[in-house]
């Protein structure tokens, strides 16, 4: 009887055999009696995986509780200690760069009985390294422990620093381009949704989005655009709810005007200094015109004239503020 024969006997006997552990240490000892071919061995143990069942408690690290079936793709490796043949994945082999097949040559089970034995032949070494991992553990709880309790103070000295102010700036100066094309083909893509989002926010915060079609409008001109929506509130409740020009009450509708309209020469832009509440009727009438002209016309020379110095005093008072 020849070797093929007797390893294709030997594996349909101990295929049917219960305990797989068992199983799997006779194949060994049959592989180191007879030398068999790598197909032989390759069928034992597939037989031996195939026809495990997964509940049964294994001895051996090929088999074991809850495992799938080993795919048939799965190359075979020999560990070089104990010379026992197991799948050549990271679960059965430590990984390993430098090795051909990126595992290392011993299985995980010997690795780990080769650790201890060093570790009792140098207990020395051992206290030493769990000595610096203590003091390691110690220095990053006390980093953290400082990072959190000052964390405000740390993040402006790193903004504050040269270095960073200047790789952040070439990094935004890379990025600008890119995030302005991924937000296009984005919007391009959600035009329908943006829109509605957009439409949704107007409704929701009518006050804050006159502020921001205001600025939105000096910027377009180049010029300042630096009111805030705390600012606006400023300016309606120092009018007391009114128009500034006529003293009606703005109602649901008030609107941002430009005292210096914002194609006048002179036109300071959309700040603080420039802007007062008026109606819808008032705003629509003095549109670009000269405030005091319109003033003029619409209520008369004395009354244009003491709006213009009550309209100063608030201008005044908002500058006062400021500073």
């Amino acid at each position: 009887m020849n070797n093929l024969t007797v390893a294709r006997n030997s594996a349909q006997t101990l295929v049917s055999t219960q305990f797989c552990g068992k199983i799997l240490v006779a194949t060994n000892q049959l592989n180191r009696r007879f030398t068999l071919p790598a197909t032989v061995r390759i069928l034992c143990l597939r037989l031996l995986v195939g026809r495990s069942s997964a509940g049964s408690r294994t001895e051996s690290g090929l088999l074991r509780l809850g495992r799938a079936t080993m795919p048939q793709s799965t190359p075979l490796k020999r560990c070089s200690k104990c010379e026992e043949m197991f799948p050549a994945t990271s679960e059965y082999f430590h990984r390993q760069k430098t090795c051909q097949d990126g595992l290392r040559p011993d299985c995980k089970k010997c690795a780990c009985n080769r650790v201890k034995v060093w570790e009792q032949e140098n207990p020395d070494k051992v206290k030493a390294r769990q000595e610096q991992r203590k003091i390691s553990g110690a220095k990053a709880a006390a980093d953290k422990k400082r990072y959190t309790n000052h964390k405000q103070e740390i993040l402006a000295r790193q903004r504050q620093s040269p270095t960073r102010k200047t790789a952040y700036a070439q990094y935004r100066a890379t990025r600008r381009a890119l995030y302005a094309q991924l937000w296009q083909d984005w919007y391009s893509r959600n035009k329908e949704v943006r829109k509605a989002y957009d439409r949704a926010y107007k409704k929701v915060h009518q006050e804050e989005y006159r502020v921001i079609s205001q600025r939105r409008s000096a910027r377009k001109r180049a010029l300042p655009d630096t009111l805030t929506y705390d600012q606006w509130l400023n300016s309606i409740t120092y009018w007391q709810g009114c128009c500034a020009y006529c003293g009606k009450e703005l109602g649901q509708t008030p609107t941002v005007d430009h005292w210096i309209p914002l194609n006048n020469p002179s036109c300071p832009g959309t700040v603080a200094e420039n802007i007062v509440p008026a109606c819808v009727s008032c705003n629509c009438s003095k549109n670009d015109t000269d405030p005091l002209k319109w003033l003029s016309s619409k209520f008369g020379y004395v009354y244009a004239e003491s709006k213009q110095t009550e309209i100063a005093t608030y201008f005044d008072s908002v500058k006062g503020s400021k500073e």
